[in-house]
């Protein structure tokens, strides 16, 4: 489950519409927020939304940094303190973090996430307990992500593209 795209005027969810280009506009069907910039681009006058460029060379040094504190000193801690006996089950364990934490991306629904919209566990509710899980996860999975985007943004920002 996504979380719900809330509009910035009146709180109602928001509708996303599809263009025949491929390009999504967010606009709100009860107070009309974004609906003047869907008319634009129907018509064409308005330039669509893409991904963009190559990322900043700061944020590629951000990523890389992010990167070392992950990976390579943990690395280097462990090898210090055990020798090389596990450094294979060390780089198999990171290599398949690694992975999952560029595949999964979880989604949960933050306004269930426990007993009076806090995180305290609600006690007749299920659901504020998968919630809470999925956040827990979408954070232990954040530095993973972050290398993912070191690799990809370094590749990206050569590409040029």
């Amino acid at each position: 489950m996504r979380p719900v795209e809330k509009c910035p005027t009146c709180n109602d969810p928001v509708i996303r519409e599809e263009l025949p280009d491929g390009s999504s506009f967010p606009f709100c069907g009860g107070c009309g927020w974004g609906a003047d910039r869907l008319e634009a681009a129907r018509a064409g006058e308005l330039e669509t939304e893409t991904e963009g460029g190559p990322p900043s060379v700061a944020f590629v040094v951000a990523m890389w940094v992010v990167t070392l504190l992950v990976v390579v000193a943990p690395l280097v801690a462990l090898l210090v303190a055990s020798g090389t006996k596990l450094l294979l089950h060390y780089s198999v364990a990171m290599f398949c973090y690694l992975v999952l934490a560029n595949t999964v991306s979880p989604a949960w629904d933050d306004t269930n996430m426990g007993l009076w919209g806090t995180r305290i566990n609600n006690p007749f509710s299920l659901e504020d307990d998968r919630n809470r899980a999925l956040a827990n996860l979408a954070l232990f999975l954040l530095p993973g992500k972050a290398v993912g985007e070191a690799v990809t943004g370094t590749y990206r920002l050569i590409r040029g593209s």
